[in-house]
């Protein structure tokens, strides 16, 4: 789940890059948590929250697998 933060320092992070107080980013839930409440350095745009099903329906449907022969490479359709 990715999730909006806008940031409060100034820093650099390996998958945002550079920040600066201000600067929004959208990142997965893991990393807002380390830099909202670890580094302290952002805060949320939004609460996560959790997601309830409101029917018993998939969400998405299942994707088709397409069979392959050894190192992943697609068969031949003959």
């Amino acid at each position: 789940m990715l999730l909006n933060i806008t940031f409060t320092q100034r820093g650099c992070c390996t998958l945002t890059g550079n920040f600066v107080p201000g600067d929004i980013a959208r990142v997965p839930s893991g990393l807002a948590d380390h830099l909202v409440r670890v580094a302290r350095c952002a805060r949320y745009d939004e609460l996560p929250t959790a997601v309830e099903a409101t029917n018993n329906e998939p969400i998405a449907e299942p994707l088709e697998v397409k069979p392959t022969r050894g190192r992943g490479r697609p068969r031949k359709v003959r």
